[in-house]
């Protein structure tokens, strides 16, 4: 009797060891948090969010926020951003999870600047007044992107693309703006870079 209930009691444990096990290997973790530590050599943090809203969709969400104020310049602002993930390749081992995917994406971007070297060449202004403006940026575009997580919890996340960007300013400080391609007033077609890292939960 004793060795039947030692034996039962042995069993039930291995069932339980077994199907919690299992449970495990079933579980997928659906969010995802992560930074992109780029967006640090510009003085911003930036913040991205992913929900899967399928085997093969997810949707993520952006956010950033610049702060520098140095000799030069003051700058501060925020940047809002969408994506809608579409997987088109995933490959699956114990180890690493590989998902090829593409996304359109859109975006909004606030941007509040003063130049404090700012050269009058007409003596319009004062020596002494620094030149501030404000620039409202938006556009849209598509990336193509990896997506890849380790141990089930930790997430690498690049892409590449580009998409087309326009600028609004008040109107006085549209002739001091810096309409380069790295310029807060940039119009036109752009190129786009990623890269995030992050964890699942």
């Amino acid at each position: 009797m004793r060795k039947f209930n030692l034996l039962l009691i042995l069993s039930i444990t291995f069932l339980y060891a077994v199907a919690q096990d299992q449970g495990e290997k079933q579980v997928t973790f659906l969010n995802s948090i992560k930074v992109n530590p780029l967006r640090f050599v510009s003085s911003t943090f930036h913040m991205s969010y992913e929900r899967l809203i399928g085997k093969d969709k997810s949707l993520n969400l952006s956010a950033g926020l610049t702060y520098k104020d140095s000799e030069n310049e003051s700058v501060s602002g925020y940047r809002g951003e969408i994506q809608f993930r579409y997987f088109v390749l995933q490959h699956k081992t114990d180890e690493v999870c590989r998902k090829l995917y593409f996304a359109p994406f859109a975006f909004d971007q606030y941007t509040d600047v003063t130049d404090h070297n700012y050269y009058d060449p007409y003596n319009l202004y004062p020596s002494s007044q620094d030149n501030r403006y404000f620039v409202n940026s938006f556009g849209a575009g598509l990336v193509a992107g990896l997506n890849m997580i380790f141990a089930k919890r930790f997430v690498l996340d690049a892409f590449v693309g580009g998409g087309v960007r326009t600028s609004n300013m008040d109107r006085n400080s549209s002739t001091f703006l810096d309409n380069s391609l790295m310029g807060y007033g940039y119009k036109g077609i752009f190129p786009r870079i990623g890269f995030d890292i992050g964890f699942t939960f």
